[in-house]
């Protein structure tokens, strides 16, 4: 790719040769334009986290651009399904260590009891895939460690005040629906629901049940746009 590299060489940037990856580390003077022609010349721009020397793991990577579908399915799963973690930095016996660790948790398993798991963790596994986000695949559900999306979901899938019950920000009383769900057009509030409903909701998609108030008050208005009634 000649000219997207004698492009990228322009700018501020210096490239990783082991992940062979071009890295800007200052991004407030790209460009929407910018973006747009990396794509064209066959690149795949990401947000990153950069640690003092150089990007803090690929697992903390993110598209710049994601399919809002896409997004609003991945916000159905979180919100029904999903809980954050953070593991703390440890110094092992051996002198290895750990550092701190963000993730983002979907349960979702298979067997007796959940007669759909197996589909539904499939269609979990190929929209994560598809949005180029990195994850593990255990048992129980799918493990996506990056610090980047989990900020994001931090802000934009709990309310900022702590729960009254329980006194966490991170509970299922706190969860919401993002602004830019609220927003979206119909297509993209229909995948956000299919996903919500095969979380939480019943076999039938007629009842869904949650503890959140805020998302007990936005859930009839997403319904009402679409056209259902709701009580």
């Amino acid at each position: 790719y000649p000219e997207l590299w004698a492009m990228l060489k322009k700018t501020d940037g210096r490239y990783n040769k082991q992940s062979k990856t071009y890295f800007i580390p200052k991004i407030s003077g790209i460009s929407e334009e910018f973006i747009d022609r990396i794509y064209e010349l066959g690149g795949i721009p990401c947000l990153a986290k950069f640690g003092i020397d150089q990007v803090a793991g690929r697992q903390n990577r993110l598209p710049v651009k994601m399919d809002l579908i896409s997004l609003g399915s991945l916000c159905g799963w979180i919100i029904s399904e999903g809980s954050l973690g953070r593991n703390t930095s440890k110094v092992y016996p051996n002198g290895h260590k750990r550092g701190t660790n963000f993730h983002i948790d979907i349960t979702q398993s298979a067997g007796k009891g959940n007669a759909n798991g197996e589909s539904h963790r499939q269609g979990i596994e190929n929209l994560l895939k598809g949005i180029g986000i990195k994850f593990s695949k255990g048992k129980r559900g799918f493990r996506v460690s990056n610090e980047l999306l989990y900020d994001w979901v931090d802000d934009n899938c709990y309310s900022h005040d702590p729960c009254e019950k329980c006194g966490k920000r991170h509970c299922s009383h706190t969860k919401k629906i993002p602004s830019v769900i609220m927003s979206a057009n119909n297509a993209v509030l229909k995948s956000f629901l299919d996903s919500l409903y095969k979380g939480d909701g019943s076999a039938r998609q007629t009842l869904y049940s949650t503890t959140s108030e805020l998302l007990a008050m936005q859930l009839p208005v997403v319904l009402a746009r679409l056209g259902f009634s709701s009580k």
